[in-house]
């Protein structure tokens, strides 16, 4: 499994427990049924139609394929096949996008039909870091412009830069060196995770890992012993430049309380507290678990603040925000509710998920592996609502069972 960053033991295990090959025995490999999945919806007052909202999940380690299931009658829309092992998908623009991570390749898909690729790009470019691995690992795409989008790689300083309106070469436009903002005690690449634009403050908001790999073992990652710290950092896409949060890590960049941000992994802008909500992993110190959690970034203050401490055995592998009151988290087979205001876990999800996001229906969509109603295992997808209760959406949508998700996202026409 070529990933760019190290996870802890209880994680490798579990999605070992993800990708093992006990988890094809018995599966259904009939794909679901394409029942009217691009047909539109009809609102319940008979009103106009709305477009369908889609599930669109990347499959990792399996298929090699990103499904678009409608959320209303579980039917699959559509496919997109890509090349390498495992992909994620991003919506943070007007039209959604999959990135292959482990090849680099970057799908722009049509807005209405979301299986269909209208625009592709690669951005491994030539400025690897010394150490670093082979790929760039793409791993998300954020749109300030209709003529601009951001491409964040975890193994490389730079970004990417496209013109989503022109798909006559498949190279970016330029980069955007980070470098200068490397922090003294940390590896050769800075770990670039995540990213969100906000249109209120026309900023494009990013996080750096900054983590020390050098010294990654199965244990874990050390924690750091100098002040090496993630950070979230602002760039002005007018410009391209960075500017200032107020913070205290270079570039102006704001320090966060956790270490070594979930990847991929969203960064959700609340904008009724002015703040960005970010996950991270953690770090391992004489065997017990540090800096593992969820927080919140006040932009207001230019500090950061936990929400949630995750720092037990469970690695969470997902997490969503719906509003102030409503988040949830996936562990691995795991899944909760909490609310940010009370800043601790109270609802469990029935029958748990492994993978979480925002349904843009005003409750979640998940998958999980697990038993089937004929016996086998296999993946279900699910709707979980505010109180934790969960239904089955569809059941098997990829071609070649035996993967897990490594992207999740929910999309409809906007």
């Amino acid at each position: 499994m070529r990933r760019s960053f190290v996870l802890f033991l209880a994680a490798t295990a579990a999605l070992a427990w993800a990708c093992s090959d006990e988890d094809t025995a018995g599966v259904d490999e009939t794909p679901v049924p394409d029942a009217g999945a691009d047909a539109p919806v009809t609102t319940p007052d008979g009103g106009d139609t709305v477009a369908p909202t889609y599930v669109l999940l990347a499959d990792g380690f399996g298929a090699s394929e990103m499904v678009a299931v409608n959320l209303e009658d579980g039917g699959v829309g559509g496919r997109v096949k890509f090349d390498g092992s495992y992909a994620n998908v991003t919506v943070d623009g007007t039209e959604p996008w999959l990135v292959d991570q482990d090849r680099d390749d970057v799908y722009k898909l049509d807005p209405v039909e979301p299986w269909k690729v209208v625009g592709k790009w690669n951005v491994l470019g030539d400025d690897k870091p010394a150490g670093a691995d082979a790929n760039a690992n793409a791993s998300g795409v954020v749109t300030p412009a209709p003529n601009k989008a951001y491409v964040v790689r975890y193994n490389r300083n730079r970004i990417a830069v496209l013109d989503p309106t022109d798909t006559s070469s498949p190279a970016p436009k330029k980069y955007i060196d980070l470098s200068s903002l490397k922090q003294a005690g940390d590896d050769a690449k800075m770990d670039v995770s995540a990213a969100t634009y906000v249109a209120s403050k026309n900023r494009v908001y990013v996080v750096l890992g900054n983590a020390d790999f050098t010294g990654a073992s199965g244990a874990g990652v050390p924690c750091p012993t100098a002040a090496l710290k993630s950070s979230v950092i602002a760039i002005d896409p007018t410009t391209d430049e960075v500017v200032s949060l107020g913070g205290t890590a270079p570039g102006g960049g704001i320090a966060l309380q956790g270490y070594i941000p979930i990847t991929p992994s969203p960064l959700v802008y609340d904008a009724a507290g002015d703040r960005l909500v970010i996950a991270t992993s953690g770090c391992a110190t004489t065997g017990s678990i540090q800096g593992r959690g969820i927080e919140a970034v006040s932009l207001a203050t230019g500090t950061s603040t936990t929400l949630l401490d995750l720092n037990g055995p469970d690695f969470p592998s997902s997490f969503a925000v719906l509003d102030g009151n409503s988040a949830a988290v996936a562990f691995f087979a795991k899944g909760r509710l909490w609310n940010p205001s009370d800043r601790a876990i109270a609802i469990e999800i029935a029958g748990g998920v492994d993978s979480i996001a925002v349904d843009g229906r005003g409750a979640y969509v998940g998958t999980r592996k697990g038993k089937l109603d004929d016996g086998g295992a296999g993946l279900e997808v699910v709707s979980v609502q505010r109180d934790g209760g969960a239904s089955v959406v569809a059941r098997n949508p990829f071609t070649v069972p035996g993967g897990y998700i490594s992207g999740i996202a929910a999309w409809s026409k906007r």
